[in-house]
């Protein structure tokens, strides 16, 4: 007679989220080995050790080759090899192009070539982050780069699309894209101080107020930066003219929103800070100072306004003032493109001045 037996028969792929995290932050087996048995998993057994090894290699050996089709995320679902739960695909994509914003911080500032893949070394050591993450991240970069450089449409959709990524980690890519694209100065000294984070709201404020799909919504490009625009900024050398009534009508209007002191120091220093703001917009039409937007905005802004110690919330009050005030100059009304173009800019400008002072 013969016995019934039961018989199962699985073909999922099972991933152990706490190995493959390991994994993608660049853990070789042992070190991966190493913080595992630290964390207690062998509940201590230590004679368990090797069986533990065995089975860490047996899943780095998984995610190898699961890589290949990380490479293109899309592939992933169409594999017969890799069958996962949705939700574990999910998770595997994202956390595969995850990134750290200190590496992303010293990428931003470089060209996607291989001499700087070759010297991601020193990122390592500088951010304390593992050298393999630092090379995935940096591969990652350079592959959603030169896809969505090359396709029309809006790179956050076209992101999501190709990479399935979560709609946060695809904005955070876009602006990656954005400031590399457009070759924005971000190594120098004096920008040292500010994170990505800090470029990554001055870079979407400029994606959703400076780009032409902003005027022309059906723009092939959202990356591109309306060269219209920037010409037209060169027409806002008009309220030079207009800097004393400008003057008294934000301090008209600023009498009781902010302390008396920062009242004298706007009445004192208000052609500083206006002209640094109206020179910035009347030069961004030229390539060179357009990518050392970011270092003039710090010199000719922010600096001074550390210097007259204003606090976050005054200086945010005064930029609002400053705005409003010069959107109702008589020059504005007469000719409504200016004040299009002045509150286009100004809005941005506000975003970005108060994101840097507040590092």
């Amino acid at each position: 007679m013969i016995p019934e037996v039961d018989i199962f028969v699985g073909n999922y792929t099972i991933i152990d989220r706490e190995v493959f995290e390991l994994w993608v932050q660049g853990y070789s087996v042992n070190e991966a080995v190493s913080v595992l048995q630290h964390r207690g998993e062998l509940g201590g057994w230590d004679q368990c050790l090797d069986l533990l090894t065995s089975d860490t290699c047996d899943h780095y050996r998984c995610f190898g080759m699961l890589e290949k089709l990380l490479l293109q995320p899309c592939k992933l679902a169409e594999e017969w090899t890799f069958q996962m739960d949705p939700s574990v695909q999910k998770m595997v994509i994202e956390k595969y192009y995850d990134i750290d914003d200190v590496v992303i911080r010293e990428i931003i500032g470089k060209k996607l070539t291989g001499r700087t893949r070759k010297d991601l070394d020193d990122v390592s050591e500088k951010t304390g982050v593992l050298l393999r993450s630092c090379r995935r991240q940096f591969d990652n970069v350079k592959r959603i780069f030169k896809l969505v450089d090359e396709l029309p449409g809006s790179i956050v959709s076209n992101i999501q699309c190709h990479f399935l990524l979560p709609l946060e980690l695809a904005k955070k890519y876009a602006a990656i894209v954005f400031l590399i694209d457009n070759r924005f100065e971000t190594s120098k000294r004096k920008l040292n101080y500010l994170s990505f984070e800090d470029f990554f709201h001055c870079a979407w404020t400029m994606m959703s107020k400076w780009t032409a799909v902003t005027s022309m919504p059906h723009s092939p490009d959202d990356t591109d930066l309306d060269r219209d625009f920037l010409m037209d900024l060169r027409d806002l050398k008009a309220l030079l003219d207009r800097e004393k009534e400008h003057r008294n009508v934000t301090l008209s209007h600023l009498r009781g929103k902010i302390p008396d002191r920062m009242c004298s120091e706007v009445e004192t220093n208000f052609k500083g800070y206006s002209r640094g703001l109206i020179n910035i917009a009347c030069s961004l039409n030229n390539s060179r100072d357009l990518r050392d937007f970011f270092v003039d905005t710090v010199e000719k802004i922010v600096d001074p306004c550390k210097q007259a110690r204003w606090k976050s919330s005054e200086l945010e009050t005064f930029l609002q003032v400053y705005s409003e005030t010069g959107s109702g100059l008589d020059i504005m009304g007469s000719d409504p493109s200016l004040r299009i173009t002045w509150e286009r800019y100004i809005s941005t400008m506000r975003v970005c001045v108060c994101q840097l002072y507040h590092s």
